[in-house]
Formats: structure tokens, sequence, C-alpha cells
């Protein structure tokens, strides 16, 4: 069944559409907020133009006086003709004075009604309320100042926007308010009405540009790229030399241009890359293949992968840089031979797999789980001593080796490109032997291995000399890998120093990793005594040095390195 696809029109036809509605949307919002914005200050003007007309008729004092005795006079009745008169000629919903007498409720003064009211009006001396509705209000007195916004509020009478104006006794002093309300539904009517107006519009040019643009886009992009399509299947299926016709000149006609010379050129050059194919050359180390579960190097493919549990060793020359500047090409070269010549044997018997060699090192994985690439690494140290010894080689003489080795899942790959494959090991494993091989000299430790390692290898502790060398922090995943010295491979001397001093040795490392220092200090001092070259006793003595006079121990990290 044919797979049905999302073509260039329908995408170009939804993010339009998208982009329109986002469009759309946003100027609506923004031109709703404008309209609101001027018509909410346009109606605040109005309303602050009234309130102050009435209360030009008020007396603040006279107020007072209503508001005491609540009776009606000649001259209340006058007042409430002008209010009345004022209302309907300005059509407002609500005009209104009204004097506080507590910190929440009010005397109604006025309550103007226009002709043919049906609104309830409040008569003198009825109360009202005097709350976080009428903060415009409470401004108003409190300043004596008319408002210059409108207050939009929500009462039992309605959703209404609402503006004040204060009344001042003789001596000047707000005593009451003049009150003009305005019923938000017209103003939201209006506003309503408004942006479906302006919608509509926008959806009909939206529509019309959207038509066009796509009349445009379906002539000088689809059709050509339909072509150019098409023109590729008949290649596809063999039909070599094929051309498509040329009808613009933009990067589709470029496009199409390139492709007539390709089709044109490949028939003759297809010879030559069949030929190219028979020729690439894949490098993959043999025991590869069954680690990958493959029977030979005709299956090994680009992206073949799994994951195993490997022992992986990584051996690194000490100081190798300064001998590469010691050294001319040829004799560095011859060197660096040599060395392998004396390792990589070793690692073969073992059942290891050199799987790369890099500057000054090489890396080995073993893929029986278990003590082959500790004793492979042990191997070639105590043959390296024995070639000290016999003085057939000079540039052996002063070289030292560094080994890391842990065990672990490691996922193991081909990667590269068809004509050059390559295999790769990789784990958070790899890369903390990679670091251990790297500052194995700091410590004058010739083999590290991790406690992952060590935990795996069968009665570690009866068959192999080592002892705790310290804590390593892995960054990665926030935990500490102990890591153990074996000293198995170490010249003779040096490892009869290691032996004697291990107890103290491990008895500093103990109450470092608890913290306590000062006891530490003492182990490794006693160390020191019997070996001043032990650099590792080196390195802790100065970290308690540096920690057992503080108090606060909490913000120490008792790991030697962090990775």
């Amino acid at each position: 069944m044919k797979k049905r696809i999302f073509g260039l029109r329908a995408k170009f036809a939804v993010l339009f559409l998208l982009f329109a509605v986002i469009i759309m949307f946003s100027v609506g919002a923004v031109t709703y907020r404008t309209y609101r914005s001027s018509m909410m200050k346009r109606y605040a003007s109005e309303a602050v133009t009234i309130a102050k007309l009435a209360a030009s008729y008020l007396d603040g004092d006279e107020l007072v006086r209503y508001s005491i005795t609540r009776e009606r006079d000649e001259e209340y009745d006058r007042l409430e003709a002008i209010l009345d008169n004022i209302k309907e000629q300005s059509g407002v919903l609500y005009l209104y004075v009204v004097k506080p007498v507590s910190e929440d409720s009010t005397v109604y003064l006025f309550d103007a009604a226009a002709a043919n009211e049906t609104n309830y009006l409040a008569k003198l001396g009825d109360r009202g309320d005097w709350n976080e509705n009428f903060k415009l209000a409470k401004e108003a007195m409190a300043t004596g100042e008319p408002n210059s916004d409108l207050e939009p509020t929500m009462t039992q009478l309605g959703y209404l926007a609402s503006a004040y104006v204060p009344v001042k006794d003789h001596t000047g002093t707000p005593v009451a308010v003049v009150g003009v309300d305005f019923t938000m539904d017209e103003i939201q009517t209006f506003l309503k009405y408004s942006l479906k107006n302006l919608l509509v519009m926008m959806a009909l040019l939206i529509t019309g540009c959207f038509l066009v643009l796509l009349v445009l886009v379906n002539s000088s992009i689809i059709s050509p790229v339909r072509i150019l399509k098409n023109g590729v299947e008949k290649m596809a299926d063999g039909e070599l030399g094929v051309q498509v016709p040329i009808k613009s000149r933009d990067e589709i006609g470029e496009i199409s241009e390139v492709f007539n010379r390709m089709s044109f050129n490949i028939g003759a050059h297809i010879q030559e890359i069949m030929d190219l194919n028979d020729g690439y050359y894949k490098f993959v180390p043999s025991a590869i293949f069954e680690i990958l579960g493959k029977k030979s190097i005709k299956e090994i493919n680009l992206g073949d992968n799994r994951t195993v549990p490997l022992e992986v060793l990584r051996m690194q020359i000490n100081n190798f840089e300064e001998k590469t500047r010691q050294m001319d090409a040829g004799k560095l070269f011859g060197f660096l031979n040599r060395v392998y010549q004396l390792s990589v044997p070793v690692i073969m018997e073992k059942d290891g797999v050199v799987d790369s060699y890099f500057n000054g090192g090489l890396s080995a994985i073993y893929t029986k789980v278990g003590k082959n690439a500790l004793d492979s690494a042990i191997s070639i140290c105590q043959k390296l001593n024995e070639e000290k010894k016999a003085g057939r080689m000079p540039e052996f003489a002063d070289i030292e080796l560094a080994f890391a080795i842990s065990i672990g899942s490691q996922m193991v790959g081909i990667v590269g490109h068809d004509r050059r494959l390559s295999e790769v090991t990789l784990s958070e494993q790899i890369s903390m032997v990679d670091y251990l091989r790297k500052v194995a000299g700091k410590y004058k430790a010739r083999i590290l291995v991790t406690g992952t390692a060590v935990g795996r290898i069968p009665n570690f502790d009866s068959r192999y000399h080592a002892r705790i060398l310290g804590m390593i922090h892995v960054s990665a995943t926030d935990s500490l890998e102990k890591i153990y010295d074996v000293y198995d491979g170490d010249d003779e001397a040096l490892r009869e120093i290691k032996e004697y001093t291990k107890q103290s040795f491990e008895d500093g490392v103990k109450h470092f990793m608890a913290k306590r220092f000062y006891e530490a200090r003492r182990c490794f001092v006693e160390v020191l005594k019997v070996s001043q070259g032990d650099y590792a006793a080196r390195e802790y003595l100065y970290l308690c040095n540096k920690y057992y006079m503080k108090e606060d121990t909490s913000e120490i990290n008792v790991y030697i390195e962090d990775f």
C-alpha cells in the first residue's frame, strides 16, 4: 500500500492558516484593549463633566444639613429638578449624591430620575454601601479632586462604570460626592460589534491573500517539484539519462539543471561506483564479530551494535609527550612498536582484543569477564621489569607504563562510513578508565582497578597484592567509586615497600574517608617514614595538613579525584 504523504500544498495551507489565526487573534486582542481604553477614557471625561455640572448647583453646607435633618424643602425640590433634568438630558444610567456617614455606609441625598424612570430610586436619607465598589468615590473624598478614570464594578444593579466629583463645604472640605454611572453593557456591546467586524474583514483579506499565494506556490514550487520527482523515480527504476524540463530560473530550476547533468553522467560512472563498492575496506577486529553476533566480516554493517559485559583495559606510556620531543619520527615509531610488541601478545594470550591504539597507549577489551585484563596488565609489567634488568632495549630503561581496568556493561558498535568503518566501545566505565590511566603516574601506581571490577574478580584479595588508593568522584552520576592500586606489576623493591606499609596506608585512607584527618595524618606520616617516594601518601598528607585544623568539615570532600 502506498504510503500517504503530507504534501507541500497541505503544509503551506496549515502553516499559513496557523499564522493567520495567530495574527487575527493578536490584532483582535490589541484592538479590543485599545478600543476599550479609548472608550473608557471618553466615557470617564463625559461622566466627570456631567458630575461637575451637577456639583456646580450644590452647596456642601446645605448637603450636610439635609443629611442631618433628612427633610425636603423648596430648595431641595429645586435642586432635585435640576439634577433630574441633567440626568434626562445626558442619558446617563444613574446620577446621585451621597454623603459618607461611616466607614462602610453612606446616606443618599439625591437620586435623580428621568422621565418615565423605571429603575429603583433612593430617597433622601436612604442608606447605601461604602465598600470596595466605591474605591474612586473614596479617592475623590480623600483628594478633593474629580476622578480621571472610570471604575467598572459589578453591583446588584448590574455591571456599571462610575465616576465621582466631590462637593465641598465653605471650608473646602469634601463632604459628599456626585456619582455618575454608565452601564458597561453598552460599551461591551459596541466593542464586541467592532471586534467582530474587524475579524470578518481580516478573515476575508487573509482568505484572498491565501488563495493568491496558493496559486503562486502551486505554479512555481509544487508543479516543478512533482516534475523533478517523476524524473527521479524514472532514474531509480533504471531509466538512466532521463531529462526533466526546466521552466524557471529559480532554485528549483537550478536543482533540475543539476539533476539533468547527474542523470546524463551517471551511466558513465555507474561501473566505477560498483568497482569502488567492491573495494570498500572494512577494518574491524575479528573478535568483534562474535560480540556483534556476526559470522564474518561481510556481515558487518554501519550501525551494528550490542551492549555486553566486558573487561576494559587502557594502557598508557607515562610522559609520552616528553618522549615525542626527544625522538625523531623514525625512533619514535620504532619505540612505540617495540612497546606494542611487548604488550599486545600478552593481551591476545589472555583472550583480549586490542580495539584501538592512541597517542602512546592502547585500549583492549575482554569478552570473558573475570581476571584476564588484570592478569594481562601484571604480565606486561613483569615483562617490562625483565627487559629493564636484561638491558636489551636501552629505551626501556626509563619507561613507565600505566594501566586502568574496569568491568561493566559496554556498548560496542560500528561507526564511520561505508568506505571506512571502525569499532568503538562506549560506556561510563570506558571514560573512567581513560581518566585513571592518565592520573596513575600521579600516585606512582602502575595498575589502577575500579571497585566495580574488583567486585567481579574471583578471589581478588587472596590472588593479588593491592591496596585501597581511595575514592574517585564520578560527576555524571554524583557517586563515589573505590580505586585500588594493584602492585603485583611493580618492581620488587617498590612492591615490598607497598606491602609493608599497606596496613598503615589503608588505615589512613579509612580515617580520611571518615573525615578523621588528624588520625589519617598520623598514618600517612608513618608510611612516609618508610617510603618517602610514596606519592599517594604525600598527596593525602598534604590534604590532611590542609583539613585537620578545621572545625567544620561538612563541606570537605573525601575523594582524591573528581572525574
